[in-house]
């Protein structure tokens, strides 16, 4: 009998599929990744990503929701008022989570270049959720701030923390 706490082989094989997908959809772009190519690095047949998921659109949106939903359960936690607001812990978790998944950045530097609407359209419901966050955060914080400042500052804050894990390779 299979223990309920390990992962099945399909889901080991999904999860593999996913990590491939991030990583080659960050270096390439939504464009210019294939799926034969996530599913020779994933070492299945190009057909069996088909059994994981529909299209590619699928795939892109469900690495998307893999790699984001983490960071946006993160500062949901840190912004409720049960728990007491705590937007001073935000950075440290931020920088821990986009170290657990460091393609994420460039994901997003991919698609924000990208002319590809499915890719903009789904990057782009993601960039609402986390701007709508971070003038929540930047609310409690500061409220008297205009909305142009906190605009401001949390685009900022994107590309401060961007840029550190797009500086990995020269250190």
């Amino acid at each position: 009998m299979q223990d309920p706490s390990k992962p099945t082989k399909g889901e080991k094989t999904r999860s593999r599929i996913l990590a491939i997908a991030e990583e080659l959809f960050s270096q390439k772009g939504y464009e210019a990744t294939n799926l034969r190519d996530i599913a020779k690095l994933s070492e299945v047949k190009a057909s069996g990503i088909y059994f994981y998921f529909k299209n590619k659109e699928i795939l892109y949106e469900e690495v998307l929701e893999h790699a984001l939903t983490p960071l946006q359960t993160a500062l949901e936690k840190a912004l409720n008022p049960k728990d007491g607001l705590q937007p001073e812990l935000i950075p440290g978790m931020m920088l821990d989570l986009l170290s657990e998944h460091p393609h994420v950045v460039r994901l997003f530097q991919q698609t924000l270049n990208s002319e590809d609407d499915i890719a903009q359209r789904l990057l782009s419901e993601w960039i609402n959720l986390f701007l709508g966050q971070g003038m929540k955060i930047l609310d409690s914080i500061f409220p008297s701030m205009t909305e142009r400042e906190k605009a401001i500052l949390v685009i900022n804050y994107y590309n401060m923390t961007a840029n550190y894990f797009l500086s990995e390779k020269l250190f």
